[in-house]
């Protein structure tokens, strides 16, 4: 229970934090693709994959000096945060949550299918007992479930939890297309028992 009272918390922080970031204009939209087909859940990709290939190797440089990945995988009790700038900006973010001994995996403008990419090398290899899992705004639907999936495979008792997808300012046009990614989510979760569903737009609303 204490975790879960702590990834609520960090949920209401990560609120915060994501619209202090729109509202700076931090986000780097042009890097994150043009946005895509939620009824479809076919992204219009416009970018490699690869793109971040050179934030994941320098994880993966810190990891084999402080032989974190080891050290997390043994003990089995880490909660991993992965995604895009709303975590990878988070500086303090591993001290803020360290009684729930937090990971930060942000990297890039990360979409889901980004993630879905570097799952092992970014997720994995940690054995994480929760992942908070938050993606720039193109949320695929498709893809989110193969991210579940696959963790589910190796990892059946970690715990998802899905940050809701919240569009700045210069992506309020496409609303929509946010509300029904994240409608198909909040579905998912319920339906499925899968993942949890943090809706951090109440978050926001209630300020």
């Amino acid at each position: 229970m204490r975790s879960m009272r702590t990834i609520l918390r960090a949920m209401t922080v990560i609120a915060l934090f994501a619209t202090a970031l729109c509202l700076a204009g931090s986000q780097d939209v042009s890097a994150i693709g043009q946005p895509v087909s939620i009824a479809s859940a076919v992204p219009t990709k416009t970018y490699s994959l690869d793109r971040y290939e050179d934030q994941v190797k320098e994880y993966e440089a810190e990891d084999s000096l402080s032989g974190l990945d080891r050290t997390a995988a043994e003990e089995g009790d880490v909660t991993l945060f992965v995604g895009s700038s709303t975590f990878r900006l988070w500086r303090d973010l591993e001290v803020r949550f360290q009684d729930v001994h937090a990971i930060n995996r942000g990297f890039g403008g990360a979409t889901i299918d980004e993630i879905n990419h570097y799952v092992n090398r970014l997720v994995l290899k940690y054995r994480p007992a929760r992942i908070v899992e938050g993606d720039s705004a193109e949320v695929v639907f498709g893809e989110f479930q193969e991210f579940v999936e696959h963790v589910h495979r190796v990892l059946p008792e970690t715990q998802i939890y899905f940050v809701s997808a919240n569009p700045g300012p210069s992506r309020e046009k496409w609303a929509d297309r946010y509300n029904k990614a994240n409608e198909l989510v909040r579905d998912y979760s319920l339906k499925t028992g899968q993942c949890k569903y943090i809706d951090i737009t109440r978050s926001e609303e209630r300020r």
